[in-house]
């Protein structure tokens, strides 16, 4: 329901996982910085990051990155869009 209604409104899958993952109920769950970046990286990519994403990502968000700015270039990445792209979304 939540897909169709924000694409049926000019959104896009990118959309759908940062509202998901920007959303009260998300962030009651108090993930640390490495479980957010695995839980994003399984969301958005369906598989777990490697250690040095996972490195980096954490490093950013330690370096005062906002988990928003970090779910962001996820979503904007080409792997993001390739995967949407051959799901046909």
């Amino acid at each position: 329901m939540w897909v169709n209604l924000i694409l049926s409104r000019g959104g896009n899958l990118g959309m759908v996982v940062t509202g998901f993952m920007n959303s009260e109920e998300f962030n009651a769950r108090n993930l640390t910085d490495s479980e957010f970046v695995a839980v994003l990286y399984n969301a958005a990519f369906n598989r777990a990051p490697s250690a040095g994403e996972a490195a980096l990502w954490t490093e950013a968000l330690s370096d005062g990155a906002s988990r928003i700015e970090v779910i962001s270039q996820i979503v904007n990445s080409s792997e993001f869009e390739n995967n949407c792209n051959r799901l046909g979304l």
